[in-house]
């Protein structure tokens, strides 16, 4: 899900978790500073139960719909998260996971995803045009839809390892429904265009000299002393 900020990604994530039936336990994966905002929105709106994970190694976990995680405390969950436990995983941000399964965390995310039956990533800037990302972060959602990493690359990047067109990866994501994006302007949300108003100010000569020769007194003070 790739909508542009401001569009509620987080509230239809938790609304997909809500009215899916089989999502429930979730998972949902988060940078540090979003977990407690994640809990807050999800209790807000939802009659979903939510526990904010604790520790970065397994515990008695309480009797929850969505358990979120920090994506620093996944690596110690793999175990757990090879149970099958969580039916569903949200990835919010999941450019943190753009290096695959070459972190202890992105190992972790692998196992997660193997074992959820449903994947979202929630992001607007998911990648940075380079190839080898897109194609790490959408094998935590579908590993299907980019197929092998050799073919990819020689279909969609160039020499240095960037996506050759960026749009027509987006269309074909779209075609594949692996990917939404919607901006403002879809929906109705789009801001009016800027008014420009021009307002001629008098100036005052003698006072524009008068300040720059006292900035001028004070820089000789500063730097000499007298």
């Amino acid at each position: 899900l790739g909508d542009e900020g401001g569009l509620g990604k987080t509230y239809t994530a938790g609304a997909f978790l809500a009215g899916e039936t089989g999502a429930l336990p979730a998972a949902v994966v988060v940078d540090a500073h979003m977990q407690r905002q994640w809990q807050q929105k999800l209790e807000a709106f939802t009659s979903l139960s939510v526990h904010r994970i604790r520790k970065a190694s397994p515990y008695d976990l309480p009797k929850a719909d969505v358990y979120v995680f920090r994506i620093s405390q996944i690596a110690g969950w793999v175990d757990i998260f090879a149970t099958g436990y969580f039916k569903a995983v949200v990835y919010d941000e999941p450019q943190s996971l753009r290096t695959g399964c070459a972190t202890a965390k992105g190992m972790a995310a692998r196992v997660l995803s193997e074992h959820a039956r449903f994947r979202l990533g929630c992001t607007a800037t998911p990648i940075y045009n380079y190839g080898n990302e897109m194609w790490n972060v959408m094998r935590f959602i579908d590993e299907r839809v980019l197929g092998a990493f050799e073919d990819f690359q020689r279909e969609w990047c160039s020499n240095t390892g960037r996506i050759t067109d960026p749009r027509a990866l987006g269309t074909y994501l779209r075609e594949q429904h692996a990917l939404l994006r919607r901006l403002k302007a879809d929906v109705g949300l789009e801001l009016p265009k800027v008014s420009r108003i021009v307002e001629t100010v008098s100036t005052d000569n003698e006072a524009i000299e008068s300040v720059e020769a006292l900035a001028r007194r004070l820089a000789i003070r500063a730097t000499t002393g007298s």
